[in-house]
């Protein structure tokens, strides 16, 4: 997980904070580890976690508290390549 946070500094400095990019990182980590329990692949990595850290700053560009908030609703569409690790969100549980 140091290494992706790591990579997150060195792209997005100070845009976001540690905490950001130390969530963004596990949520990483916790799906790569579901979908090789699968067998499935590819499996999400460096270029998934680079993408969900530049959506949540795009999206709340000045906003830290609203980024980590975006984490979980934007990582179903960056992390979770596969349909069947989908986990319910709050927008998507009736």
């Amino acid at each position: 997980m140091a290494h992706l946070q790591q990579r997150g500094k060195a792209h997005f400095g100070t845009h976001t904070t540690t905490e950001v990019l130390r969530e963004a990182a596990r949520q990483l980590v916790e799906d790569r580890r579901a979908a090789e329990q699968a067998q499935l692949s590819p499996l999400p990595g460096q270029a998934e976690y680079l993408d969900l850290v530049r959506a949540v700053i795009e999206l709340a560009p000045k906003d830290m508290a609203q980024q980590h908030a975006l984490l979980a609703s934007v990582a179903r569409f960056t992390l979770r390549k596969h349909p069947a690790l989908a986990r319910p969100t709050p927008e998507t549980t009736p």
